[in-house]
């Protein structure tokens, strides 16, 4: 069967709606909860990266862990699916700029 990967930033962010997308498409989701646990040391055969308050540009050093756990995955071939902090991480990752917007948001925008 199918791994999918999701990498967790706050224990109620889980992976929602996509489990059951994942799941429906063969799927097995399995949740780490980081930094809390430490990144695995395989990726799955998809990444879902999820949200969280943090910011990408925050000087955590598990932060740049897991640029490199993402840009390694990415080299891999594996396919990656960023949401909220995620899609920080994943165009971080991709060498894009990321920066506050003009205005703080939740939800889809």
């Amino acid at each position: 069967m199918k791994e999918a990967l999701c990498l967790q930033h706050v224990p109620f962010e889980g992976p929602g709606v996509f489990r059951r997308a994942l799941e429906t498409r063969g799927y097995r989701v399995r949740s780490v909860v980081v930094p809390a646990d430490e990144l695995p040391l395989d990726y799955g055969n998809f990444l879902l990266i999820m949200g969280g308050p943090m910011s990408v540009n925050d000087p955590d050093s598990w932060i740049e862990d897991e640029l490199r756990f993402v840009r390694t995955a990415m080299e891999c071939g594996i396919p990656v699916l960023g949401i909220c902090f995620g899609a920080q991480l994943l165009a971080k990752a991709l060498g894009a700029s990321v920066a506050p917007g003009p205005k703080f948001e939740i939800g889809m925008v």
